[in-house]
């Protein structure tokens, strides 16, 4: 966390000692068509945008890569239609400037921003020396359906491919099912919460996954995303008794409290990736738990926090590696007579790898599993290899969270048979990837 408000404070700066700086410039204009502005992108990306609400500022820079200076003689919105467009060249609010110079070797920065209906569509023309260049303004609108304290006491199905901006609780009661069809993606505003009394089904597909996560779209600031933020909502509640609840090639993303199971529910995970959590990913009191080929990455307590009942762990990936935070549990941790079978599977990261009581149960088995830490086989572990850095496709400098292998690997072609990822990939390896 402090190295992102850090890069934070760094970019601000950076921004004002660029706005603010003077020197001793050259004065002079020129008029030759010849000399012309050049733009730091060929684009501006307003990104994702909700319609009807501000977008993300975009930001560009305008160079003046001549040694004399020139005029802007016309900076404006032009082609704007869905919506309005938004300007602020040089610290000046407007839709339109003109006769703006940027002095030689030196630059202006250009912030726009957007309330979009459907179909969204803006440019910018930038006019200097006669010459007039246009500069496209992109960005992706959604009008989701809206759902705000809901209870479905009936089956309710939330069609593929939909948007879906969920608001307070979104409650399926005893008895009921929510369908999640393949393709659809559920933002959950701050403080909003799942809560399951019956039963979730959501079908997702490698080329079409379904995606839980917050609703803030594009970035905190410069390159940091709010992808990377964790805390946007609450997570999913199973209630008692939640039983034959089913998620495949799902992402669920950025939440306080991620999954929490209680007493005799039950859930099964296919292909899906649970990530960032402020607090654990999974917790689980006395439930059953089936997971094959998941990835639970990143969070500030435990990846799963398992208390009695029954986990099977086929073909995952458990590493933790929460930006804000060095992580307060260990990545797998048991409490009571919790049982729990691993098999061919990644247990790899920051913190503790197992932190369970001592003897471990005989109903605690891992086989044919790679961890980060030093160890051996027993009668708990069998067929393991001890000490290894699986080599995952990570650039945490640039907050990249890909749990998928590097060529060279060491756990390719160790795991008993092939199965297809989330990615539709097909292949042996350990962990939730091929």
């Amino acid at each position: 966390m402090k190295k992102i408000l850090r890069l934070i404070h760094i970019h601000f700066s950076a921004l004002f000692i660029s706005l603010a700086a003077t020197g001793c410039i050259d004065d002079s204009v020129t008029t030759s068509g010849a000399a012309q502005p050049e733009f730091s992108s060929d684009t501006i990306s307003l990104g994702t945008m909700w319609a009807g609400e501000t977008s993300p500022t975009a930001m560009m820079r305008i160079y003046n890569r001549g040694a004399k200076g020139i005029i802007l003689s016309r900076v404006a919105v032009a082609a704007c239609s869905g919506g309005n467009l938004r300007l602020n060249l040089d610290g000046m609010s407007g839709n339109e400037f003109h006769d703006i110079e940027i002095r030689a070797n030196d630059s202006l920065f250009l912030l726009a921003e957007a309330t979009p209906a459907p179909g969204f569509t803006a440019s910018v023309e930038v006019t200097a020396n006669g010459l007039t260049h246009t500069i496209p303004v992109s960005g992706t609108t959604i009008s989701p359906m809206e759902l705000t304290d809901m209870t479905f006491t009936s089956d309710f199905t939330i069609p593929a491919g939909s948007s879906v901006r969920i608001g307070g609780s979104l409650t399926v009661a005893p008895e009921a099912t929510l369908t999640i069809e393949q393709g659809a993606t559920l933002y959950f505003r701050d403080g909003s919460r799942l809560t399951v009394e019956g039963t979730i089904i959501a079908g997702g597909t490698p080329e079409a996954q379904i995606t839980l996560r917050g609703d803030r779209l594009g970035n905190v600031v410069s390159s940091i995303p709010f992808d990377v933020m964790a805390g946007q909502w609450e997570g999913i509640d199973f209630g008692d008794a939640s039983c034959d609840n089913e998620l495949t090639c799902v992402s669920m993303l950025n939440t306080r409290s991620g999954i929490s199971l209680s007493p005799e529910s039950d859930i099964a995970l296919t292909n899906c990736r649970i990530s960032n959590s402020q607090s654990a990913l999974l917790t689980a009191q006395d439930a059953r738990i089936d997971a094959t080929g998941c990835e639970f990455s990143n969070a500030a307590s435990a990846l799963l926090h398992l208390s009695g009942g029954n986990t099977q762990l086929t073909r995952c990936t458990l590493s933790n590696h929460y930006l804000f935070s060095f992580p307060t549990g260990a990545a797998i941790t048991l409490l009571g007579d919790a049982a729990l079978t691993v098999t061919g599977s990644i247990i790899h990261g920051d913190g503790p790898e197992l932190s369970a009581p001592a003897p471990l149960s005989p109903a605690v088995l891992f086989s044919n599993c790679l961890f980060g830490s030093n160890g051996s086989d027993d009668s708990n572990f069998n067929g393991c290899i001890w000490q290894t850095d699986p080599l995952f496709m990570l650039d945490l400098d640039n907050y990249v969270m890909d749990f998928r292998l590097n060529p060279d690997s060491p756990a390719r072609n160790k795991a008993s048979h092939a199965r297809t990822d989330r990615f539709g990939v097909s292949g042996t390896s350990l962990g939730a990837y091929n």
